[in-house]
């Protein structure tokens, strides 16, 4: 018999490690494609807040009027640690995530004795919408050490009840201690911790000290913040004032019981997707996942109901108050995240759970979970594939996009350029100015911003190490646009006499060939690149003839614009010829090279040619003779004076 049990136990062991380790795959996948490589936004603004302080000085500021010496202290190592190293944040936040998912399967498993639920519930925890903040932001690792405290405080609520112990409350209310300095928004857990005391036998004989006990936190955070740091106790997203709204508050929690049944309620820039532009299939399954839920709660409270048990109403009010407490503190504020959302969330996970293991789960109460649970993890993916509209997420894609095209080409020598980027309200987050540059170039870089590129041209910028950006935000980049720049210097009171790109079909290519995999058949083409426009492609080793081009006196050079399209190319040489009466000269050559120097402004001197009609060419050759990816894009060919 002894062997039989042995063999039960140690089977349910390995299942459970199964779902565990199913788990920690599932968490690791479902985020690991979506990181980013820079600090940016809040995040940037925490690293330079700790920079030159002192541990003490660190762990006991109140930045921006709002004192978390708890999340302080682990951000003061952090940034000890990673520094600026982005992606050392991002796994730290994915491990971190499972320790909370382990905890979640351990208190659900605890109420249920069940392991495919809190397999299930915790599966459902780690692909919901709420969590893209917990995993993608610095910050992120405060909401998830909150909800880590929140959870080790349910589960020792939860073992009071089972197998009371003195030393549960102490780790109760230590806990409780830590996460309101961890976070302010939590003091709404006290009347939950009441109610915790009122309707335990044991502890309600000590509630004369037990009860202050739950709201001294608070106070003390209170006082803290009042006469050490003169500043208000509650202070919401943005350093707004919270003015308890009872309208807006109203509407906030409407829209998170929405949330939490999977409908998308709220703005895009905070949700993904208009709840009016999700698929209806998505909709509709988010309503028969309601139904299908409330029908539970319906059979667990009608059977409490029936069977007269007081305890289960007694819990049922503790996670109910809970709840609803956390609802409240996501929605006192000027707008409604899907971050603050997850707690009350967990809490509904939990609770769903404990229904659930209430309930005798026959066939069709087995098929409706399974239904449920396909419906959710469908459409947590739909929501998935829309989180690059979430303002966070789209901040993240910039700042990765100015990295790229900044540090990332020119390193720390773009200390020594000026740089210029275009003015737009959705850059001032995540680059804060020049907040953002200046872990790697220092404290003193400055980013100058323009509205227009005439701000620039009348700076008198010629004999400057300049570089100019301007802002795609429907590609959420930044463009190097510093060949442009230096091109209308260059034409600054010049006068054009011929464009050659407008003339495209007064040229011929040679050699004729018709047989190549280009868009007109020739090494010659006409074709439009994505950061330069419509251009003339030469490919080698062919080149493209203008014949009877007419120099008058004042037309003395030939402006040109060219550009290595081709990341794959060991380079190309592109080469002007001039032929005067039969005579061939090879006026200009000039070697491209991919990389940040493959975009150039070129001035070729035709003044010895001034008055004469003569053909002019313009073509590529290999410099190595591999003619691999050797292409170059023209898209300038201007007559200058």
């Amino acid at each position: 018999m002894k062997n039989i049990e042995s063999f039960l136990e140690e089977r349910k062991l390995l299942i459970r490690n199964a779902f565990l380790l199913t788990l920690f795959c599932l968490n690791v996948a479902w985020f690991i494609k979506l990181g980013f490589h820079s600090l940016m936004g809040d995040d940037i603004g925490a690293w330079r807040f700790y920079q030159g302080k002192g541990l003490l000085e660190s762990v006991f500021s109140a930045a921006d009027g709002k004192f978390r010496p708890v999340l302080n202290l682990f951000q003061y190592w952090l940034f000890s640690v990673f520094d600026v190293n982005y992606q050392a944040f991002f796994i730290l936040n994915i491990l971190f995530n499972f320790v909370i998912v382990y905890f979640l399967y351990k208190i659900i498993f605890q109420i249920t004795k069940f392991d495919i639920i809190a397999f299930l519930a915790s599966a459902i925890y780690i692909t919901s919408r709420f969590s893209y903040y917990n995993i993608l932001q610095v910050y992120g690792f405060m909401e998830a050490l909150c909800l880590f405290f929140l959870l080790i405080m349910i589960y020792y609520s939860i073992k009071l009840y089972r197998d009371f112990k003195w030393y549960y409350i102490h780790i109760i209310y230590a806990f409780n201690f830590l996460i309101v300095f961890t976070h302010e928004r939590y003091i709404v857990l006290v009347p939950a911790l009441c109610l915790i005391v009122f309707f335990h036998p044991e502890l309600r004989k000590k509630k004369i000290w037990l009860l202050p006990a739950i709201i001294l936190p608070t106070l003390l955070n209170y006082a803290v913040k009042k006469w050490l740091f003169s500043s208000g106790f509650l202070i919401g997203t943005g350093g707004s004032t919270i003015n308890f709204d009872i309208k807006l508050v109203a509407t906030f929690v409407a829209a998170g019981l929405a949330n939490m049944f999977g409908f998308n309620a709220g703005p895009t820039y905070l949700n993904g997707i208009d709840i009016f532009r999700v698929n209806s299939f998505v909709n509709i399954s988010v309503g028969i996942v309601t139904i299908i839920v409330l029908y539970f709660f319906g059979i667990f409270f009608f059977k409490a109901y029936k069977t007269k048990n007081v305890f289960f109403f007694k819990i049922s009010l503790i996670f109910i108050v809970l709840f609803f407490s956390l609802m409240l503190a996501a929605s006192i504020t000027i707008r409604q995240e899907l971050r603050w959302l997850y707690a009350p969330f967990i809490v509904f996970i939990i609770f769903f759970s404990y229904v659930l293991s209430k309930i005798s789960l026959n066939k069709m109460k087995t098929c409706l979970l399974i239904v449920i649970c396909f419906l959710i993890f469908s459409n947590d993916y739909y929501y998935k594939k829309h989180i690059g509209n979430v303002f966070f997420v789209y901040s993240q894609q910039i700042a990765d996009s100015a990295y790229k095209e900044t540090i990332g080409r020119y390193g720390e020598s773009l200390a020594d350029y000026k740089v210029y980027i275009q003015k737009h309200r959705e850059l001032t987050w995540p680059l804060g100015g020049s907040m953002f540059f200046q872990p790697y170039l220092g404290s003193n870089f400055k980013v100058n911003y323009y509205d227009n590129l005439n701000e620039i041209l009348t700076n008198e910028i010629e004999n400057e190490k300049f570089v100019v950006y301007s802002f795609d935000f429907n590609n959420r980049k930044l463009i190097d646009i510093t060949n442009q720049v230096k091109l209308n210097i260059l034409l600054k009171n010049r006068t054009v006499f011929y464009d050659f790109l407008a003339n495209l079909d007064h040229g011929n290519v040679h050699p004729k060939n018709g047989k190549l995999d280009t868009p007109n058949g020739e090494g010659g083409f006409p074709m439009t690149w994505d950061n330069i426009g419509k251009s003339l492609t030469l490919i080698s080793p062919y080149k493209y003839e203008y014949t009877n081009i007419q120099l008058s006196n004042e037309s003395k050079s030939l402006l040109i614009t060219a550009y290595l399209p081709l990341e794959e190319s060991d380079g190309t040489r592109l080469y002007v010829e001039v032929e005067d009466s039969g005579k061939i000269e090879r006026v200009s050559q000039t070697d491209l090279k991919p990389g940040k120097d493959n975009f150039v402004n070129l001035q070729v001197d035709l003044s010895s040619y001034s008055g004469k009609k003569v053909n002019i060419s313009f073509g590529a050759e290999s410099p190595s003779g591999d003619q691999t990816a050797d292409w170059i894009a023209l898209s300038k060919l201007l007559l200058i004076n």
